[in-house]
């Protein structure tokens, strides 16, 4: 890997098949800095390295933190948690049945 992207996904309706959150890339990305080589995902935050990177010195290396709050689509009310709750919201919205 010379340098690229990291590529977050979650698992789609269809089983096998994969929906793309995110694309997290380096700022200062250069060919040879192996960005991606080594990845850390703790919560919500994403450590990933790139060992040649020489921003620091030749082949220093570098780790880019990156922090986001990855919500789920279907938690509509934002309580952290797609249950009845988020339904009720999504039915309120749509109004009486007539």
């Amino acid at each position: 890997m010379a340098f690229g992207c990291l590529l977050v996904l979650t698992g789609a309706a269809v089983p096998g098949q994969w929906e793309q959150i995110f694309r997290l890339t380096a700022e200062d990305a250069a060919a040879g800095d192996y960005f991606g080589c080594s990845v850390s995902v703790i919560g919500g935050t994403i450590v990933l390295g790139a060992s040649y990177d020489e921003d620091a010195g030749s082949s220093s290396g570098s780790a880019y933190v990156f922090e986001e709050s990855i919500s789920c689509p279907a938690d509509v009310n934002g309580d952290g948690i797609a249950d009845v709750l988020d339904l009720l919201e999504v039915l309120a919205a749509w109004g009486p049945c007539e």
